[in-house]
């Protein structure tokens, strides 16, 4: 084991490894390693002992694991999910095809050629024909306002 220690080739291969293995999971876990296994290739091949290389990788790692992996993390993962199903209606224009009446909890609207339950935002009256923007979905039911003219 002492002999790995003292051979830089040995750490390289280590930070291959490292490197191939992230590929797998894209945690930057290991990438942060294989950072700390390539500084104490550096280390021998500059001269310096196994004790070194070994301090030269701790330190490394741990310092690649605490800026660099954030870092990473942040800047390379989608930060906005995808929104599907009921969420991605939010936002979206339609049409009242059933007046909306809050007061009788009824109406209905037109929106990405799907039939919604809706009531106001704002709790007005809504006439057919009415363009609306839906704001919320409730269950089953969407909450919509007036969409602005443009």
């Amino acid at each position: 084991m002492t002999d790995l220690l003292h051979n830089a080739q040995a750490w390289l291969a280590i930070a291959v490894l490292l490197l191939l293995a992230e590929v797998m999971t894209t945690t930057f876990f290991l990438a942060c390693l294989a950072a700390g296994a390539l500084a104490a290739a550096g280390a021998i091949a500059l001269g310096h002992g196994g004790n070194e290389a070994l301090a030269a990788f701790s330190i490394v790692s741990v310092l690649s694991l605490a800026a660099l992996r954030p870092l990473l993390l942040r800047n390379l993962r989608p930060i906005q999910a995808v929104r599907t199903n009921v969420d991605a209606i939010v936002g979206q224009q339609g049409r009242v095809i059933v007046p909306i009446e809050p007061e009788r909890d009824e109406g209905r609207v037109l929106v990405g050629g799907e039939d919604w339950w809706a009531t106001s935002a704002n709790g007005d009256d809504l006439a057919a024909d009415t363009r609306v923007v839906v704001v919320a979905v409730n269950g089953s039911k969407l909450t919509v306002r007036v969409a602005d003219e443009d």
